[in-house]
């Protein structure tokens, strides 16, 4: 029963959640969504970070299986609760327009309707692929960083400890350069943020392998923090701006979907890559050949919108 529950809450959960965030988000904002995004990765952060003290006090208190029991009635009831009061799918059928304008603001123009390419005609694009790609890439490689982390870090000749911890000063980049990022989004073409994603990758990856050394180290932790910082709100804002709103639900599953592969078989490429070869640095250079491909690749993408507008 705990399995299937722990692979519920990791595919109903963990894997929907944000592609309804995400979706909701683009749906509710447009010339807004870069601010709105920065909003809520802040959030986010705060929360991710919080959670393990939260947890511990918690238990600390309740004990783990009161605090289980507390944890239930917030998600199952309190948000549930929350969500059916304020939810809204679209604001359209809320009597109001993207970004928040009421009709009555808007009386002489006609109510525009969502409009967007499905999620067919997105995932044929040059566009899609390269943006998944990229993205898909970024998680494959770092969960498989991540999963082999210490033996990495040992290899190169970094202590336990150090090796573990690398991602603590990561954080530190990772949240101001996603705001950044989220923020400028929509002044910026979205074509220019994949690609600099493209090359921030291919850079953290090359300096992983040469963290033993104090510049490779420092390197490591920078382009991590740009890379990081850059996923999330590429993932949130590509989408809805290449293939608008309408379908924008269906190309954020199909999409997320092929991320969540990439990333389920980073570990596995990374151990044979290293059995074959002997050494980590294997998978790290073979990872960082494939975003300076996407990059080259990125060159021939649309910068503007790919459906038409009503």
């Amino acid at each position: 029963m705990l399995s299937f529950l722990i692979l519920g809450i990791r595919f109903f959960g963990q894997g929907m959640l944000p592609v309804i965030s995400n979706t909701m988000i683009s749906r509710w904002y447009d010339k807004k969504r870069g601010k709105v995004v920065a909003v809520m990765g802040v959030v986010n952060s705060l929360c991710f970070n919080a959670a393990p003290f939260i947890m511990a006090t918690l238990v600390g208190i309740y004990s783990w299986q009161n605090t289980l029991r507390i944890l239930a009635a917030v998600a199952g009831l309190a948000f549930l609760i929350f969500s059916w009061v304020f939810f809204r799918d679209n604001p359209e059928s809320c009597g109001l327009e993207v970004d928040g304008l009421s009709h009555k603001d808007n009386k002489d123009k006609p109510v525009r309707e969502m409009t967007g390419m499905t999620a067919d005609e997105a995932k044929r694009t040059l566009n899609f692929k390269v943006v998944t790609l990229v993205l898909g890439l970024y998680g494959m490689t770092l969960t498989g960083i991540t999963f082999h982390l210490e033996a990495i870090g040992t290899s190169a000749g970094l202590t336990k400890a150090q090796a573990m911890s690398i991602f603590i000063p990561v954080s530190f980049i990772t949240i101001p350069i996603g705001f950044t990022t989220a923020y400028i989004s929509d002044k910026l073409p979205k074509k220019i943020l994949v690609l600099i994603l493209c090359i921030t990758q291919a850079c953290a990856y090359l300096s992983f392998s040469f963290q033993g050394n104090m510049v490779g180290y420092f390197l490591t932790i920078a382009f991590l923090g740009l890379s990081g910082g850059m996923f999330g709100p590429i993932m949130a804002i590509a989408y809805p701006w290449f293939f608008g709103r309408k379908h924008l639900g269906s190309i954020n599953g199909k999409a997320n979907s092929i991320i969540v592969i990439f990333s389920a078989i980073g570990p596995l490429i990374f151990s044979l890559l290293k059995d074959s070869s002997n050494s980590f640095n294997t998978a790290l250079y073979v990872c960082a050949v494939f975003p300076i491909i996407l990059f080259f690749v990125g060159l021939k993408m649309t910068s503007g919108k790919m459906y038409e507008e009503n």
